[in-house]
């Protein structure tokens, strides 16, 4: 038996009159020679003292008195129907009650002549002031048992698998739902992010998505591995799912700007580029990024022509960059290469830029003791020597970096890596000894693509 430390008893019957031939005419009548001795019997049988007993007529509430019937209907711990007199509103209570809730329900009547249709086969207690005490002990000893024995007394719901549950309750259940749905697809995206395999982390991401769909972080984290895998039509399409999702985050608007860069789609790429330092304005990356994808806008119609306001807005974005943080390589070992393409109009730019590559070698090598496994600063310190004629070193680092990359991420990695080198040609700004070796390298970096 439940635990019960009070009970709602409530009592559906006629509001006015019980009918012409009852003998308890008076529903009053009803409650003082009936229900309130069956509830003084179940407050001693069953040791309970706050037993409620409800009779919709005497309500003062303002609801619909519809409203408060059915709810009584579904929340009543024991339900009582007078059948006295067939009222049809009474049957239409019971009926509701049958549907909605398993037990405890008890049918009473002044007379057989009361049990109509289906309720006829079903236990009713039919009582009279001759057998008050009798009836009166027999109906507390079926609500007893109804409540011990968890009985399923509803003949609409009996043997059937059908449950009744409020709307907060299945708000409460739904809420939940999305909690561990949401927390599954939070442990997913940290197992992806854990994972160096690429095939791996796309399986979790997408599981990711399927468990949490509003989750914009997972969109994000699948678009960027679409990306690393070289896929970038999916990356685009899940990126701008991840947008549609949080359109004013700065980092999806980075992502997707650096997403077109790699299709060089330029115009939309510097309009997201533009859109996340708008929105992040000290957002170093989102700044590279942005001289990244004018630089290649500079240098779309190479070697026929060169834009040179592009490429001396690329520079001022690293030099943004740097200026946020002064110890980045990327940005400062950036602007050294849009000097080197600038100095086909200011042929000093060429040796100003060689001399940044030589003052920043320590640097490099610096950063590549703290970290030797990760292969941008490899490529960082690679290309350092490189440009300032370390070439013997210089190639042996670009051979380690590239044996650092995945495979399957290998041919985005690369591209970013020779792009500046095939620029250097198309702008003819080198000559000699430095052109063989350009090209030497860009060949060394194209053969490493396709393994």
């Amino acid at each position: 038996m439940k635990d019960f430390k009070s009970l709602k008893v409530f009592v559906a019957m006629p509001g006015t009159s019980m009918g012409n031939t009852a003998k308890y005419s008076n529903p009053e009548s009803v409650r003082k020679n009936l229900l309130t001795p069956v509830i003084d019997r179940l407050k001693n049988r069953l040791n309970i003292q706050d037993i409620e007993l409800i009779i919709e007529k005497e309500k003062l509430d303002s609801a619909p008195i519809h409203q408060s019937m059915f709810r009584e209907a579904q929340t009543a711990d024991v339900y009582i129907a007078d059948l006295t007199g067939a009222n049809p509103n009474v049957y239409l209570e019971l009926g509701v009650r049958w549907a909605l809730c398993d037990g405890v329900t008890i049918m009473i009547a002044q007379s057989v002549d009361d049990l109509k249709f289906n309720v006829f086969a079903n236990r009713a207690f039919i009582y009279s002031p001759e057998n008050l005490i009798e009836i009166t002990d027999k109906i507390a000893t079926a609500i007893e048992n109804g409540l011990k024995n968890n009985i399923c007394d509803s003949i609409v719901r009996l043997n059937n698998d059908t449950i009744t549950i409020s709307r907060l309750e299945i708000k409460a259940l739904n809420d939940e739902i999305n909690r561990l749905k949401k927390a599954r697809g939070e442990d997913l995206i940290n197992a992806a992010k854990a994972t160096d395999n690429i095939n791996e982390k796309l399986t979790k991401l997408i599981e990711a998505i399927e468990a949490n769909p509003a989750s914009a972080e997972a969109f994000l984290e699948l678009g960027k591995t679409y990306r690393d895998a070289s896929q970038y039509d999916k990356a685009i399409k899940t990126l701008r799912d991840a947008h549609k999702l949080r359109p004013t985050d700065s980092i999806i608007n980075r992502e997707l700007g650096v997403t077109y860069s790699k299709q060089k789609k330029l115009d939309d790429a510097i309009y997201y580029l533009k859109e996340a330092v708008r929105l992040s304005p000290n957002d170093a990356e989102a700044w590279s990024n942005l001289g990244g994808a004018l630089r290649k806008l500079g240098m779309i119609e190479a070697p026929n022509s060169f834009n040179q306001k592009n490429l001396e807005e690329a520079r001022d974005s690293y030099v943004e960059a740097h200026k946020i943080n002064r110890y980045d390589l990327y940005s400062g070992l950036n602007i050294a290469r849009l000097n080197i393409l600038l100095s086909k109009w200011d042929k000093t730019l060429l040796t100003q830029a060689q001399e940044q590559f030589k003052k920043q070698v320590l640097l490099c090598r610096f950063a590549v003791q703290e970290d030797s496994n990760d292969y941008w600063r490899l490529f960082d310190l690679a290309d350092t020597l490189f440009l300032s004629g370390e070439y013997g070193e210089a190639y042996q680092v670009y051979d380690k970096a590239i044996s650092l990359i995945p495979k399957e991420e290998r041919k985005d990695k690369l591209s970013s890596v020779i792009d500046p080198f095939q620029n250097y040609l198309s702008a003819s700004v080198f000559s000699g000894v430095y052109i063989d070796e350009i090209q030497k390298i860009i060949h060394t970096l194209t053969t490493a693509m396709a393994l």
